[in-house]
């Protein structure tokens, strides 16, 4: 058995996920929880592991909920996994360490963090995986670990389906589609996500040439994967919406995507690299890589009251012509607005001549959480 890779499929949680819940809007806890997480649960665990034996693995257990899910793996099946790991390792060196976290409310919190196990007579690195995303929740006094919850193994050999909606908070036709939209996101968490890009009202972001480039001057609009526009929310184009969706979620993906390390976020400030791997022909003539900044929930509401979802709130893009896709692409976003707690970051390369005609297609994509730089 490859015990490394079983272990890396956590890092799939980079590409997609199989389960995304809805989520109320709730404002974050501002705390010091990098700081608390480290000393109620990350270094314990760590002096927990290091006192366990391919046989014992229990008191590091202790720090894992009972409704861990990770992928479908659960609690006693990843407790499985770990013993089976150790297996032969006399004496395991485990290194915990926290490198993001964010609370959510007064029982929820994410964290990105990594597990590194060393069989110090051997000097073999066993697994050194991280966890991306992890969910945590707060029981009684004690933050435990909750895996990211999700179902399955996202399966990566299909596309990261994107639309590219366009609307404004006070449009009086918009809700159809936004609801729609949620819809298919629903339908398809594991590879379908909607970006709501703001033409005016207050959302929108200033210097953004995205809607004149698309021509999306009467929204509602939608583009899905760069290459069909529909517009209006009556039931004709809302059918539309389902037939393509059902259609795109269907073809592999031309580009696999693999962030290469986690993104720092501070203030305004995003940077991150990202390893591109086409899996056909590409001429990067004509290609970008963008990377977008969305509020998964906004505080703000449509025209029905209903809260606004995948809200646009930041976005850069950089020319691929000439770059040599063998080694990871730097990318770095500074916003002209204050970020929200509740953010993703999606990342996806498009062919994009200088007009649109139908003929900006997406190159898939990833989509994952964003978390703020933590205590450490």
């Amino acid at each position: 058995m490859k015990y490394l890779s079983l272990l890396l499929i956590v890092m799939l949680a980079l590409l997609s996920s199989c389960d995304r819940f809805e989520h109320a809007y709730t404002a974050p806890v501002v705390t010091d929880i990098g700081e608390i997480l480290e000393t109620t649960l990350f270094n314990p665990m760590q002096t927990a592991f290091n006192q366990s034996t391919a046989t014992d693995i229990s008191l590091a257990m202790v720090y894992y909920a009972d409704d861990y899910l990770q992928f479908g793996v659960s609690k006693s099946e990843w407790e499985l996994e770990l013993r089976t790991m150790l297996t032969g390792v006399a004496n395991p060196v485990f290194d915990v360490s926290m490198d993001t976290a964010m609370q959510q409310n007064d029982t929820n919190a994410l964290a990105n963090w990594n597990l590194k196990i060393t069989d110090p007579d051997t000097k073999r690195v066993v697994a050194d995986s991280s966890f991306v995303g992890e969910r945590l929740v707060k029981i009684g006094d004690k933050w435990l670990l909750k895996g990211n919850q999700m179902t399955c193994e996202p399966p990566v050999s299909k596309q990261l389906v994107i639309a590219e909606y366009f609307t404004f908070r006070t449009c009086p036709s918009c809700p159809p589609a936004e609801a729609k939209l949620r819809d298919l996101h629903a339908q398809y968490p594991n590879n379908f996500i909607y970006l709501e890009h703001h033409t005016s009202g207050g959302l929108e972001i200033a210097g953004d040439n995205t809607a004149p480039y698309y021509g999306a001057y009467s929204p509602p609009v939608s583009i899905f994967n760069g290459r069909e526009k529909v517009t209006l929310s009556n039931v004709a184009s809302l059918a539309q919406y389902q037939s393509l969706v059902d259609a795109y979620v269907l073809q592999d993906t031309p580009i696999k995507y693999q962030l290469t390390g986690t993104p720092t976020l501070s203030g305004r400030d995003l940077s991150g690299s990202v390893l591109l791997t086409p899996l056909a022909a590409l001429d990067q003539s004509n290609v970008v890589l963008n990377y977008v900044i969305i509020e998964e929930v906004s505080p703000y509401t449509n025209v029905n009251g209903v809260n606004l979802h995948n809200v646009v709130r930041a976005k850069g893009s950089i020319s691929l012509n000439g770059v040599n896709l063998a080694n990871p692409i730097n990318f770095n976003l500074t916003s002209t607005v204050d970020l929200p707690e509740d953010m993703r970051l999606v990342i996806f390369a498009q062919q994009k001549p200088t007009t649109f005609h139908n003929d900006a297609t997406i190159l898939g994509g990833i989509d994952i959480p964003l978390i703020r730089k933590g205590a450490k």
